[in-house]
């Protein structure tokens, strides 16, 4: 179709609001590309700016960005704004919300973003299911709230023939497991019942629910999984609970380890299973890595990017003063060199390590010039002790790694800090 080309070329040029309001007719035909993507800042449950978008988007809205701007009171000292439940976000309308929604049949995207949250609040199931159900949806993600944290009876299953192909939980990464709720965990179990068949992207705050459900599922779509939260104690190895997973691509693991919880290996030496269950793997990233680890020496060899870290990061516990719910425990210099030794990766581009140096620094990091030829990106965030000698890992790297493939990133390094 040349005019929708043409249309698109001038929204790309920032000119297609005043072509629309030369005629109707071209107005109509502009309103796909003028609604295309919706952001929305909520103040109160009652504002009109959704009922106004029903009326001028003309059914052709694609994806909503929801912005709640007042959230229900984080405690109950505080007074509650548009809620009676200290538990709940009073500002979106369960029934205003859905009107609105439902009437853009063309709806793919939805996006609820709380910026000011204390993430003490959520989400009422009975709003989640009117977005989860909406009949075109393929992209939901919840940015700093909560799934509905009432301690009522679990959540009705949802009854869906939606093609969901990406869903992201985000609540504040920081949290310690004592402010999450067993309805949340339930919630999330029946998301991932419902849409386990057709989801490519899937990223949550994971509890020991949720990954149990995720173990006795098969996810034959899914491309990409990214877990946070706090690491649970297990009966099954991660490999296990994430082995039904034939297509992933990209796996983050970033738990943080409460005291009490050891960390066990990914893929555990006694394991009986011959082959990695995720052989297209391409980017990998584990928080607090163990050198006893069978899942190194099995990645796929055409890996392109592996990081090795620890959550949160001491560094950033140092800055940000988080309280002491978790253990950090930087693995010594040898045992990534013992790691990256056993594993085969020449394809391998990008690395991130976070280490305390124990002076086995400068073999590691000669080894890197020469095992991984195609390395492009380099990320280390080292802890050293007071008084050891300086270390200039660029010139370091200026000397081993061949010039005519130069580091785009030379070295990051966070150093000094214990």
């Amino acid at each position: 179709d040349v005019l929708g080309q043409i249309l698109k070329e001038l929204r790309a040029q920032g000119a297609l609001l005043p072509l629309s309001e030369t005629c109707k007719q071209l107005r109509h035909k502009c309103l796909p590309l003028l609604f295309a993507a919706v952001e929305l800042e909520v103040w109160v449950p009652t504002d009109d700016s959704i009922t106004l978008i029903i009326h001028f988007t003309d059914t052709d809205v694609f994806d909503v960005d929801f912005f709640p701007r007042d959230f229900a009171a984080s405690s109950l000292q505080r007074m509650l704004s548009y809620t009676d439940d200290p538990l709940l976000c009073g500002v979106p309308s369960d029934r205003l919300l859905a009107t609105a929604l439902r009437s853009m049949p063309h709806l793919c995207t939805v996006t609820l973003v709380f910026p000011d949250s204390p993430d003490e609040g959520g989400l009422p199931w009975s709003l989640l299911q009117a977005i989860l159900t909406l009949p075109g949806l393929n992209s939901f993600s919840c940015d700093g709230c909560l799934l509905d944290p009432r301690p009522a009876p679990p959540p009705v299953p949802l009854t869906t023939s939606s093609p969901l192909r990406s869903f992201q939980y985000s609540p504040d990464i920081y949290r310690h497991r004592s402010r999450t709720f067993q309805r949340e965990e339930d919630a999330l179990v029946l998301i991932m019942q419902a849409y386990h068949s057709s989801l490519e992207h899937l990223a949550l705050s994971s509890g020991k629910a949720s990954l149990q459900s995720m173990a006795s599922l098969s996810w034959p779509s899914l491309r990409e999984l990214r877990l946070d939260g706090e690491l649970c104690d297990s009966a099954s190895p991660m490999l296990l609970v994430l082995g039904n997973m034939p297509k992933l691509r990209v796996l983050h693991l970033n738990f943080a380890l409460p005291h009490g919880v050891t960390c066990r290996p990914i893929w555990p030496k006694d394991l009986p299973i011959l082959a990695c269950p995720w052989p297209d793997l391409e980017r990998l990233q584990i928080s607090f890595p163990r050198v006893d680890d069978e899942l190194y020496t099995r990645l796929n060899p055409a890996l392109r990017s592996l990081s090795l870290r620890y959550f949160p990061h001491l560094i950033t516990h140092s800055w940000q003063r988080l309280p002491r719910f978790w253990q950090f425990l930087p693995s010594p210099c040898r045992n990534f060199f013992r790691i990256l030794y056993s594993s085969r990766l020449p394809e391998l581009e990008e690395l991130e390590l976070e280490y305390h140096d124990d002076g086995h620094e400068e073999s590691l990091l000669q080894y890197l010039g020469v095992a991984f030829p195609k390395l492009r990106s380099l990320k280390i965030l080292r802890y050293r002790q007071p008084g050891m000698a300086e270390f200039h890992i660029v010139s370091l790297y200026d000397g081993w790694f061949d010039p005519s493939r130069r580091l785009h990133e030379p070295c990051r390094r966070h150093g000094d800090v214990i």
